[in-house]
């Protein structure tokens, strides 16, 4: 390899080196690589600018965590799905599928990378000059100094050689998702990001299969607001994601906090916002199929609910329960006895068919009179 040679070639001449440049060759070729070295390497020189690979990623209404490592070298952690290059690794792609969890991406680069001897030598060449100018950064004075500048500049010309293979070789690369192997033709693309692209996306829809349900549904807290703040009459009918969320409650004995809400269907396959889901209990209220309570308080009110459930302290005290349905005789009763007993009617308009509606209404007039009679009492209990 001629990176390894006493000759060097430049603009299609050939030069043997000097007797530093020839020291310089050798302290290279026995710089100690451990495979972290290579690992750190391909993946930040070459593998995350190519593909442009970030910490997290977008995928329909919500971001995703990616958890991620070159081999052995982890460097993403915890993330909500996984993604591993196989660089070196020899077991066969069809074992690697058998044994991976669900969640995890495999990126075979690894049977093309092994097969290549030229790119293994040159790789591992930059890798080793890397290394030397990582123990050399100071680069030296007089002719170590002009030879360490000979050094990086075929060595970025060296990288640029690698990108361009790799690159190429990124178009018969196949994948592991879903514990199935995607073959090279079935990805969508010619550009390493976009075909790496479409193979996150096509393994978040199967991961999280439910996740669409939440378009339409508030994707922050500003439309969240909105939505609890819309006066708007809701038909009963419930929509897929509402009907979910409802029969989930039910399965829980029709009581749950929003904390264990939001931690199930934060998860596959749903992978729903929190304020997305704090929107379906939303319009399940309006809708009359359930009720909020906080810390023991019944038909706690949807706009003071909502912001306490906003807060990630308050979620275990903020519960979803069943809505009682109460029949019109009762409404009727109740309408009846307030009129009876402080000879008026209970303001507002639609209280008599909407038992909600009734109840709000009940609830601010009694207080209004209880604290009416309190300053009364206040004023007046000095002069019996």
């Amino acid at each position: 390899m001629a990176e390894e040679s006493i000759i060097r070639e430049e603009k299609g001449s050939y030069f043997f080196f000097n007797e530093d440049e020839m020291d310089v060759q050798n302290i290279i070729k026995n710089q100690t690589l451990v495979l972290d070295d290579r690992y750190d390497t391909f993946d930040k020189e070459f593998f995350r600018p190519l593909v442009n690979l970030s910490q997290k990623v977008q995928f329909g209404q919500n971001d995703f965590k990616v958890g991620y490592a070159v081999e052995g070298k982890e460097i993403f952690r915890n993330g909500d799905f996984e993604i591993t290059i196989l660089l070196t690794d020899n077991t066969s792609l069809n074992q690697k599928a058998i044994e991976v969890n669900k969640k995890e991406i495999i990126v075979a680069v690894n049977e093309w990378f092994n097969k290549d001897e030229t790119l293994k030598k040159e790789f591992d060449w930059y890798c080793r000059t890397n290394k030397y100018f990582l123990n050399n950064s100071s680069g030296g004075t007089g002719d170590r100094s002009r030879t360490n500048d000979n050094f990086r500049v075929r060595n970025k010309q060296l990288k640029d050689k690698i990108v361009n293979r790799i690159k190429s070789n990124f178009l018969e690369t196949r994948f592991v998702s879903q514990n199935r192997i995607i073959e090279s033709n079935d990805i969508n693309g010619t550009a390493p990001a976009d075909r790496f692209a479409n193979v996150i996306e096509e393994h978040l829809k199967g991961i999280y299969k439910n996740h669409h349900l939440s378009v339409g549904y508030a994707r922050n807290q500003q439309e969240l607001k909105k939505s609890v703040a819309d006066q708007q009459i809701l038909m009963d009918v419930l929509e897929p994601a509402e009907q979910m969320v409802n029969d989930y409650i039910s399965l829980h004995n029709n009581q749950i906090t929003v904390y264990d809400l939001i931690d199930h269907f934060n998860k596959e396959p749903f992978g729903w916002r929190f304020e997305a889901l704090l929107d379906v209990l939303i319009r399940l209220e309006k809708k009359k199929k359930r009720e909020f309570k906080y810390k023991g308080q019944e038909r706690y009110d949807r706009v003071n609910f909502i912001n306490k459930a906003i807060s990630t302290a308050e979620r275990t005290s903020c519960e979803v329960v069943s809505s009682e349905e109460i029949d019109q005789e009762t409404l009727d009763n109740v309408i009846a006895a307030y009129k009876n007993i402080f000879n008026e009617d209970l303001p507002g308009n639609q209280i008599q068919s909407d038992q909600n509606k009734l109840f709000d209404a009940l609830k601010d007039s009694v207080s209004r009179k209880e604290q009416n009679y309190s300053d009364l009492e206040s004023h007046y209990k000095n002069f019996a």
